[in-house]
């Protein structure tokens, strides 16, 4: 009998062992599993990263010059902005053009409007992510738009900048195209893991034009380098 019941203690202490393996192997697998995850993460953080930011940066300045173009395009469409509300041609006895004038009161309004306007959409980026497919990352075609995305959120940072400038351009013999633009620059900011990629986007619009013809005044010459509007 003693050996019997030895027998029995002696299996029941030795019973269990293989289930505290089978619990060593669980172990190393999630802690292999782990550092994979830690290894997958710090190789995109390093290697990964840079055309991360370079695509998300490519996409926040699409979307913003998006924003700017519908912004201005409301707002000139809103105040029904034409070249004459802008620009008078003084002329002489003769008909000939002797000078451009601006009608500053107008313009001051068309920069405020087209400001406010291009604030409100721009800040309704904040509201927007750049999804990435990882596969855009590989360089490698077939992969192209597959794969889990990486969200990115865009951000506003500070306000915009508008001013106006001119442009004389010849359309053939005796004739000059006026153009009058807005520029609007502005700075998105591109929230990545542990930072913030800031990209500055400047946009050009052509708001208002006309064709001179007959010869532009000396006196205005060159507006390009001394614009009409600051």
């Amino acid at each position: 009998m003693r050996s019997g019941r030895l027998s029995w203690w002696w299996y029941g202490v030795t019973r269990p062992r293989p289930k505290r393996r089978k619990n060593g192997v669980i172990f190393i697998a999630l802690a292999a599993l782990c550092l994979l995850i830690v290894i997958f993460a710090l190789w995109i953080q390093s290697r990964m990263r840079p055309q991360i930011e370079q695509l998300a940066g490519a996409r926040a300045h699409h979307l913003a010059s998006q924003a700017i173009n519908q912004a201005v395009a409301e707002s000139i469409a809103r105040m029904e902005i034409t070249y004459d509300d802008l620009i008078h041609f003084e002329k002489d006895d003769a008909g000939r053009i002797t000078a451009l004038k601006t009608d500053m009161v107008m313009a001051n309004r068309v920069k405020n409007d087209i400001h406010a306007a291009a604030i409100d959409k721009i800040g309704r980026l904040a509201k927007t992510s750049v999804k990435i497919p990882i596969g855009n990352l590989m360089d490698i075609d077939m992969l192209l738009g597959r794969g889990p995305s990486i969200s990115v959120k865009l951000v506003p940072v500070g306000t915009a900048d508008v001013t106006f400038s001119n442009q004389f351009t010849s359309e053939g013999i005796n004739q000059t195209r006026h153009q009058i633009l807005i520029n609007i620059g502005t700075d998105i900011g591109v929230l990545l893991p542990g930072s913030s990629v800031p990209r500055h986007v400047d946009i050009q619009v052509c708001i208002a034009e006309t064709i001179i013809v007959g010869a532009v005044p000396d006196a205005y010459a060159e507006l390009n380098k001394n614009p009409v509007f600051g």
